[in-house]
């Protein structure tokens, strides 16, 4: 790939066409190698930095161990789970966490803060482990968490909390986060056809954005200066590394957990330079490199701070950005509509729900699009719309995949050889694995979804 500098990073692969190394002339080597059933076994980064992962037999990922190369472990995380395949626990040097999940795999209690949460029948937190309490209409937008007032537009945009106001374009994408003490700029972005954001502004301050699909690759000023570097995985939000140019060069390497979080970013020379820290539903807590918490980042605030989830995090405002609609960690759900949700007409009671994030279950899911949840359990992150696993209409037992309400056009779509007593994990595993086999899920994602409708269709 060859960006608008001239700058080319290469890309090579082995004998099963799987990526086996990233090349950037500035920022490094990044090399990956895969087990016998083509599960990612380690990452090593160009500061030499090596991540180490299992997985157990219905391919969910089991540890992911991070070391510096003198072989100091940097982070380790281990993962048990229940029997209907949520992660049960997850375990790091610090201890043990245990989640547990209601009949509806929303996410119930979490032992290690401690966290914990009630629900409505749609999905809406009704409270939490501090006491808050909320109230929604009838449209499931919020109105009052302890005494803070809520409003929205008649498009379900929120558009005040009390202290900030918020305001959007014709295609309900955020533009400008105001501060409502003084009515000053809190931050404003614009926007290209494709929804990609092309420019954040802050204190005076612009900052364009340069995209390789729907990757951040550079950032740049008013005058065309780069002001970042950034180059990424095979996945989606899949950041490897990042070249800050102003006020001088410097370049940080992230490390992950087993949800795909920041978990730290070191130096080139493998020091570790701050560390993120997330609430299960991804309220950031930033720790610098002797673990005491700051306010700031090291990143520049017009570069693109990936944090929870990999996303993209505005301190400015505290919102994380998710490409359709941008979503408050302290509240657990997006502050605008989801455009797709009401285009799938066989609904569950929670996809009623516009404002959910991952169904509330953001221990096993992402929603990098903000449009539709991913697991994160197997070796593969694929690209999934609504999941309900339970009985069906007829009495029998099943897996129902909402779709979007897309329309199914192949005449022979693939065969899923399993029956409706197998595990849906497994289901869900053959369908990714196959799909894989025929379709690159990030230069063919249309297809790669139609071959894996067609085989969940196949099954059902």
């Amino acid at each position: 790939m060859t960006d608008p500098e001239g700058i080319v990073t290469t890309y090579t692969y082995d004998r099963l066409n799987q990526l086996k190394s990233i090349s950037h002339p500035t920022l490094g080597l990044t090399s990956y190698s895969y087990d016998n059933a083509s599960r990612l076994e380690s990452k090593t980064l160009p500061n030499g930095i090596v991540t180490s992962y299992t997985f157990d037999d219905a391919n969910r990922l089991k540890s992911l161990v991070t070391k510096h190369p003198n072989q100091t472990v940097l982070n380790q995380f281990g993962y048990t789970f229940d029997k209907s395949g949520n992660r049960l626990t997850r375990t790091t040097p610090e201890g043990t966490t245990t989640y547990t999940y209601d009949d509806l795999y929303q996410l119930k209690t979490v032992s290690a803060e401690p966290e914990s949460f009630t629900y409505d029948p749609v999905g809406n937190r009704l409270t939490d482990q501090t006491g808050a309490t909320y109230t929604y209409d009838d449209a499931n937008r919020l109105l009052s968490r302890n005494g803070t007032t809520y409003q929205h537009d008649k498009n379900g945009n929120q558009t005040s909390d009390g202290a900030t106001t918020y305001t959007y374009d014709e295609e309900n994408r955020l533009l400008e986060v105001r501060d409502e003490s003084n009515q000053s700029s809190v931050v404003s972005f614009q926007y290209d056809p494709f929804g990609n954001r092309m420019t954040k502004s802050v204190s005076g301050q612009t900052a364009y954005y340069l995209y390789d699909e729907e990757d951040t690759i550079g950032v740049f000023d008013l005058q065309g200066n780069p002001l970042a570097t950034i180059t990424h995985g095979p996945g989606i939000d899949e950041p490897l590394a990042a070249l800050s140019h102003q006020p001088s060069a410097v370049s940080y390497y992230y490390s992950t957990d087993g949800l795909g979080s920041i978990d730290a970013l070191a130096s080139t020379t493998s020091d570790v330079k701050e560390r993120y820290r997330y609430a299960s539903f991804g309220s950031l807590t930033i720790l610098n490199d002797e673990g005491q918490p700051q306010s700031t980042s090291v990143i520049n605030h017009l570069n693109p701070l990936y944090t929870f989830t990999a996303r993209e995090h505005d301190p400015e405002s505290s919102l994380d950005f998710y490409r359709a609609r941008s979503y408050e960690p302290s509240i657990g759900r997006f502050i605008q509509e989801d455009p797709l949700s009401l285009l799938d007409h066989d609904l569950s009671d929670l996809d009623l729900n516009q404002y959910l994030y991952t169904h509330n279950n953001p221990i096993n899911f992402t929603d990098p699009e903000g449009l539709r949840d991913i697991s994160i359990l197997s070796g593969f992150k694929t690209q999934r719309y609504t999941v309900a696993i339970g009985p069906g209409t007829d009495g029998g037992g099943g897996i129902r995949i909402g779709n979007g309400g897309r329309i199914k056009t192949d005449p022979t779509p693939p065969y899923c050889p399993f029956s409706e007593d197998d595990a849906p994990h497994e289901i869900l595993k053959f369908c990714e694995q196959l799909c894989d086999s025929r379709f690159d899920p990030k230069k063919e994602r249309e297809a790669w979804n139609e071959c894996f409708f067609d085989c969940l269709d196949s099954h059902n």
